[in-house]
């Protein structure tokens, strides 16, 4: 019989092989025919099959693929960053700062790594560590619409909603010089409306909530609500009234906008209508009370 010589990467092959076959794992979920040899090689066939893997969410045999990488390519940077992110991803957040930080440690930047580091802060409660990584992450990819809308959702969880605001402004304008589809841009504007009312500039967020009534039907009586709450908050009762007014038109069970004009309509004195709406509500409320479901029947 001939004797079979193994080269220490054919070796190296049958004991990865061997490794991941013991705990389960189908080889041709990620390695296939001819390939074979070869994708356990390059550092760039390491990355992109755990990538892979984690999109379809087969987070364990991605961490496996990973970490056999590693031993190959101890100073891959963006398999350690892989690595920090799929440990964040399954919630080990320890062992995700483990690998992020030893990828921090190389010296090499990369708004990858800045971005994750920001998420990993963000999951632990540390806004201000987050904020800073997001800000270094901007800073070499200053057009990252991603990097804008967390950075204004930091802002946000922070109470900071005016710099919250101009975060959306920032993606909006990227948006608009990349053509994206409106969608995306008609939820950033949703979006800063909603700062815009916290931060108290009601001008602004009833500019931003027109438009959006203008161009798309979806949300149009949480809309007027809102135009309706902008106005009232400004003292301009009548004009908030007939927002009110407009939303329940469209949708007649929609309990804050009557309970809004109920409140306005308390403030004009109007007691009459005042105790029609409240029966309106009352009647509602009746109706669909949550505890319908677990009444005996």
């Amino acid at each position: 019989m001939k004797n079979i010589v193994f080269s220490p990467e054919s070796k190296c092959l049958c004991l990865s092989l061997a490794f991941l076959l013991a705990q389960g794992f189908s080889v041709s979920n990620y390695v296939s025919g001819a390939a074979l040899g070869q994708s356990l090689r390059s550092e760039s066939s390491y990355y992109d099959e755990a990538s892979r893997l984690k999109t379809q969410q087969q987070f364990r045999q991605a961490l496996a693929l990973v970490s056999a990488g590693l031993k190959s390519h101890p100073n891959s940077n963006r398999l350690l960053i892989l690595e920090g992110n799929i440990w964040w991803i399954v919630g080990e957040l320890e062992l995700s700062e483990k690998s992020l930080m030893k990828a921090s440690r190389q010296g090499i930047e990369s708004m990858d790594l800045h971005w994750q580091l920001a998420h990993l802060y963000r999951a632990q409660g540390k806004d201000r560590q987050a904020l800073a990584e997001i800000n270094r992450a901007l800073s070499l990819s200053p057009d990252s619409i991603e990097l804008y809308n967390d950075r204004s959702s930091i802002y946000k969880d922070r109470g900071e909603h005016l710099n919250a605001a101009n975060d959306c402004s920032k993606a909006i304008s990227i948006m608009e010089s990349q053509h994206l589809p409106p969608a995306a841009m008609f939820i950033m504007k949703d979006r800063r409306a909603g700062e815009y009312i916290k931060a108290g500039l009601y001008d602004k967020a009833i500019v931003d909530l027109e438009f959006l009534l203008a161009k798309e039907k979806k949300n149009e009586g949480r809309r007027q609500n809102l135009i309706g709450e902008c106005l009232v908050a400004q003292g301009k009762l009548k004009p908030a009234l007939s927002r009110f007014d407009a939303a329940i038109k469209g949708s007649p069970l929609y309990l804050d906008a009557r309970r809004n004009r109920l409140k306005v309509l308390n403030m004009l004195k109007d007691e009459k209508a005042a105790a029609k709406e409240l029966k309106q509500i009352e009647n509602i409320e009746k109706d669909f009370s949550p505890f319908d479901s677990m009444k005996p029947h």
